[in-house]
């Protein structure tokens, strides 16, 4: 499900950057690689005081408080 596209200002490389929200369903485990160092699960409603992008916090997390994101993980 597209939930739209944000554009937001990315201080770690001073330049604007656009993404787009899906929600997926998953089957498995949920295993960083690559470029990605860590994975965890949070509620977003109430998530812990850890640093998180901006994108992530005033964009990604409210989103999927609304459900509108959320996947299934099976």
């Amino acid at each position: 499900m597209d939930s739209g596209t944000i554009e937001i200002f990315a201080a770690l490389i001073c330049d604007h950057v656009h993404a787009s929200l899906y929600g997926i369903d998953v089957t498995g485990d949920i295993r960083p690689s690559q470029e990605i160092d860590e994975a965890i699960w949070i509620d977003p409603a109430a998530p812990p005081d850890i640093s998180l992008a901006p994108l992530t916090r005033e964009h990604v997390l409210p989103l999927a408080c609304t459900g509108r994101v959320a996947g299934n993980v099976r």
